[in-house]
Order: structure tokens, then sequence, then C-alpha cells
């Protein structure tokens, strides 16, 4: 098992590794390609991903009794949603820096129906809220893909999720 420090460093460098690579799928996009979905549908746009990805950070947040953020309304606009991304960045590493031994353990939170009966930890919310990134960052990239506005990114989801698998090595 690694010190805590060292798990420290690993869970802040995983927040950095996942807001780069989502930064990456959202640069140099248009209003439009924010906003586009296939005709006829409900799919989900751009910017509806990531306020979604934001408000799953924020709900998660809420359950280790962290009220610093309230949800973003779906009329949120992408600078403001980007703005949010920022914020939540910077407190989530504060967050880990101020880290208690015991949030470090990953603890995955226990619900009966829907009422929550144990708090999960801020370590297994910050790689829980990282790995659902990255599965919604994917689906950006499909858009972008079907729009013919692909990402011209590197490192791929492949590197990133490499990243995270090396960085969550507790031996």
């Amino acid at each position: 098992m690694t010190n805590n420090s060292t798990f420290q460093q690993r869970l802040k460098e995983i927040v950095v590794i996942i807001r780069k690579y989502g930064y990456q799928m959202l640069e140099g996009l248009t209003s439009d390609e924010l906003t586009w979905r296939p005709d006829g549908t409900r799919a989900r746009t751009i910017q509806s991903y990531l306020r979604h990805i934001i408000n799953a950070e924020i709900y998660w947040l809420k359950t280790l009794d962290d009220e610093t953020f309230d949800f973003l309304p779906s009329d949120a606009s992408f600078d403001e949603l980007m703005e949010a991304y920022q914020q939540l960045e910077g407190h989530i590493v504060q967050s880990i820096d101020k880290a208690s031994p015991d949030d470090l353990i990953p603890r995955v939170p226990l619900f009966q129906e829907k009422e929550l009966h144990q708090k999960g930890s801020l370590a297994w919310m910050v790689e829980r809220t990282s790995l659902h990134a990255i599965h919604h960052f994917g689906e950006v990239a499909h858009i972008r893909y079907s729009l013919e506005t692909p990402p011209s990114i590197k490192p791929t989801w492949g590197n990133v999720m490499d990243s995270i698998i090396f960085l969550n090595d507790h031996k």
C-alpha cells in the first residue's frame, strides 16, 4: 500500500489528467457544435454532457456533506459550465490536500433503496467521477467524429485510462 501523501498525489494527478482530457475534447467547438443533436432525437448534446459530468461531481460532493456548489441548470451557458468545471477542479484538489486518512481509503457509499446509509470516501468519489467523465468524454468524441470535427487530441482515451490505472496501483 502506498503512503497517504503518495496516494493524495495520485488522486490529484487523476483529477488533473481527466480535466486535461476534458478540455482537449471540448477545445475548438463552435456554439452550433456544442448544442448539436441528431434530428428527431432527444440525444444529449456535448454541452449537456459537460453539465451532466459537472452535476455528477457536485452530487457526489454533496453526499460527502460538501455543499460548496449548487447544481447547474439546463440553461447554463457553456462559459458558465467551463467556469464551474475549473472551480470544481481546484476545489477537489484542495479537498484532497486536506483529506483525513479515512477520506483516502476508497469506500463505496451504501444505499438502501434511495437512502444513503453510509457515505463513500473522497478517494472513491474522485475515482468514480473520473471514470464517469472518461465515459462521457468518449461520447463527446463520438459526436465530434459524427460532426466531422474530431478532436486533435493527444493523449488518446486509452492513454488517459492507462494513466489512471497506473496511478491507482495501491501495491
